[in-house]
């Protein structure tokens, strides 16, 4: 039962997808970013694009990059004059 669960998780993990871009989970983009689960959950409140599967929330790398790129740096507060 364990195989097919394992051999399912792995098919949903990878349809829909043209590429063969691993999703990562929100453990795995957190530790690549460098930032807390915490920051991370309010990146997604702001539009950081993830994908919802059975419950789970998992992430493209080139889209979070992206996403990242076409914003001010998030890392930075801007201070108030």
């Amino acid at each position: 039962m364990k195989e097919c669960l394992e051999d399912f998780t792995g098919k949903v993990r990878t349809e829909g997808r043209p590429e063969e871009e691993p999703l990562l989970s929100r453990k795995e983009i957190a530790g690549v970013l460098g930032v807390s689960l915490v920051t991370l959950h309010e990146w997604m409140k702001g539009g950081l694009p993830c994908h919802k599967q059975g419950g789970r929330v998992y992430f493209l790398k080139s889209e979070v990059h992206e996403f990242l790129k076409s914003k001010p740096n998030p890392r930075r507060k801007t201070v108030k004059q």
